[in-house]
């Protein structure tokens, strides 16, 4: 893991896990896909076939002994008729509870709490005992004589908890806190800070926030508290590694052995019996994963870093799908600490949610920076970024010759599904080339090569354009566009192809006060470039964002208006994000609409299916690490007229 600069808040006061699991799948009902529900045999399938916790639901019948049922009425599972309330005990245990399961579960009983708690091994599964507010206080007795209180928990609400600790302080609890329709109801961000300062008041071990979307920042607190979020419910394995990602340490599920399977899969560490130090069906906080993809965990969370910037957009054609990258790190600079992150969401009116990242060694030398996302041709997310040792000679992050064996830089890429978010196995990381940092978007050519804008910083014709005819997977040098060696820092360079056919970089440059943009034109598809110039706009020290529009004008988007510099130094212009279009292949520049005021840097985006187009950059990548957002139309861009921002 990286060096992880992470302060905990000390509320869920002795809350000690010990060998009991730290995250899993809980079985809703037990193994209710194999047997009938809330049944001991259903609990007992359960822990056999991996489940790190087991749901189910205490009520007391009308004489008073407690018994295993989740409806309000015993009509849907059993042979029976009417309120449990109501029943009385000889008649609940007279009944069948498994023939309308199928008749070989026939002659199977409504089982008692007492029945239920037993059936379970004492260490390795959590007993997650929803139950009335009326009957906590009896639920905790008993589990305090049992000797169960390290791995039973009573799930209410808040009068529930408070009438089960006057009895037994030292019990664990699940605090429900809800909405009063939790269920036809969609939280707000004011509901869900609402619920989490509930929980961690009441010093909470566990919390189930029904039909919520919390984020990774708002269970944060109460994670570094100690406390652990279950949530109802998941029964597709696929949404499993998002919900890892916010947070989420035991999903509800009524899919039991699919989900169990792929929650192993995701924390990367199967489960044995052979193995007694994990217990049954235990699967511990995920150890750092370095090297390969991986779901986010501990250490790697939005709370965990100190620094995060540099992002990259993409969209898929076909569904809509947002993806967002950037790097960042739990140090607060450009160092070896550095990892990428890859973050997904249905469309502009969901979420982001950080699903993967890519870490190259954990705390060795090696840093993971500058990703760039792009969809190809053939529909796939294609998300490349660059390797590279660190410290550089002489102590310079940035200075350094490519060739330098000692710092083994590479240019690495992954394809992934654009319409969907990604679930293990995760396809195989490949080196594209030994060396060299691609910031912008590739492009397909009219002729069918993919184009990969490379830079290979401080080289003479350092600016490259590679070519792939196999779909990304090798590249071949095509040629190189040059600065002269007082202008020439990053690139960063964007390509473009004219209708004419005409191939088009537009580069980062320094030392060239207010106008740090350059351009360079190919005739002959890449391979000779005429001599570089400025470009007819003034551009910061900073990346700018350059994209053939599905209307057939060009989008520019970058810092400042088109008639003056922002500032005289390099990087003090990094600053209002502006929006343009070219109806002339770049030669003239109309619009300006404001994306972001104030300082910002490093635009990228794409266009959705729909038209709009989706535009993120960088603000402070350090205390607050701000990734902004903005959606538009170039109708919005010709008439100059606001976006939504965020």
């Amino acid at each position: 893991m990286k060096a992880v600069l992470f302060a905990g808040v000390g509320v869920v006061a002795g809350c000690v896990w010990g060998a009991m699991p730290k995250g899993g799948i809980c079985a809703h009902r037990g193994d209710r896909a194999s047997f009938p529900e809330n049944t001991v045999a259903a609990f007992k399938s359960a822990v056999e076939k991996g489940a790190a916790m087991v749901e189910f639901d205490v009520h007391r019948c009308k004489t008073g002994e407690l018994i295993v049922m989740h409806d309000n009425t015993i009509d849907r599972t059993t042979t029976g008729h009417g309120r449990w309330a109501d029943c009385t005990f000889e008649y609940l245990r007279s009944v069948d509870a498994g023939v309308k399961r199928g008749p070989q579960f026939a002659g199977t009983k409504i089982p008692t709490f007492d029945e239920a708690i037993d059936c379970f091994p004492k260490d390795g599964v959590w007993l997650n005992v929803h139950c009335d507010d009326s009957v906590t206080d009896e639920v905790a007795r008993k589990i305090k004589e049992k000797g169960r209180l390290h791995q039973a928990f009573i799930a209410a609400t808040a009068p529930g908890v408070a009438r089960a600790r006057a009895v037994v302080p030292e019990i664990k609890v699940c605090l429900f806190s809800l909405p009063k329709d939790c269920w036809g109801h969609s939280w707000t961000a004011e509901e869900r800070a609402a619920s989490i300062a509930e929980v961690m008041a009441a010093k909470a071990e566990f919390t189930q926030p029904n039909n919520a979307d919390f984020t990774q920042d708002e269970l944060y607190k109460y994670h570094a508290a100690g406390g652990k979020v279950n949530y109802f419910w998941c029964n597709k394995p696929s949404r499993l590694p998002a919900l890892l990602a916010r947070g989420i340490d035991f999903p509800l599920t009524d899919n039991l052995v699919p989900m169990v399977e792929a929650y192993r899969a995701c924390v990367e560490r199967p489960w044995s019996p052979a193995d007694p130090e994990r217990g049954r069906g235990y699967l511990p906080d995920a150890e750092p994963v370095v090297g390969r993809l991986s779901p986010l965990r501990r250490g790697y969370l939005r709370a965990d870093r100190r620094f995060a910037g540099i992002p990259s957009l993409a969209i898929s054609p076909k569904n809509g799908r947002q993806w967002r990258t950037f790097y960042a790190g739990p140090t607060d600079g450009e160092d070896s600490n550095n990892f990428i992150v890859l973050a997904t969401r249905a469309d502009a009116t969901a979420s982001w949610q950080e699903v993967l990242y890519y870490d190259p060694d954990g705390d060795g030398p090696r840093r993971a920076f500058d990703p760039e996302l792009w969809v190809s041709p053939d529909g796939k997310l294609q998300w490349t970024w660059t390797e590279r040792s660190v410290p550089l000679r002489d102590g310079d992050l940035n200075r350094f010759t490519h060739r330098d064996e000692a710092q083994k830089e590479q240019l690495m890429a992954v394809t992934l599904n654009a319409e969907d978010v990604p679930t293990p196995p995760y396809p195989a990381l490949r080196v594209l080339l030994g060396g060299g940092v691609m910031m912008c978007k590739p492009i397909a050519a009219k002729d069918g090569r993919w184009l990969y804008p490379v830079s290979f910083w401080d080289d003479d014709f350092s600016a490259r354009i590679y070519a792939s005819t196999d779909r990304g997977q090798t590249l071949s040098l095509v040629g190189s566009a040059s600065l002269p060696e007082k202008f020439r820092e990053f690139d960063e360079h964007n390509v473009v192809e004219l209708k004419d056919g005409t191939l088009r970089v537009y580069m980062r440059t320094k030392n060239n006060p207010g106008w740090n943009a350059w351009q360079a034109d190919s005739r002959d598809g890449g391979r000779t470039w005429e001599p570089s110039k400025p470009c007819p706009f003034p551009h910061t020290n900073s990346r700018l964002f350059v994209r053939r529009l599905q209307s057939g004008a060009l989008l520019l988007v970058k810092n400042g208006p088109l008639d003056r510099p922002l500032a005289t130094q390099n990087y003090r212009g990094r600053a209002d994000m502006t929006a343009y279009v070219s109806d002339d292949e770049g030669a003239t520049w109309t619009g300006g609409l404001l994306l972001q005021a104030g300082a910002c840097a490093y635009p990228d985006g794409d266009q959705a299916p729909d038209g709009t187009i989706h535009v993120t950059c960088d603000g402070d990548r350090f205390t607050k690490q701000e990734i902004f957002d903005a959606a538009f139309t170039e109708a919005d861009v010709r008439r100059a007229q606001s976006p939504s921002r965020k």
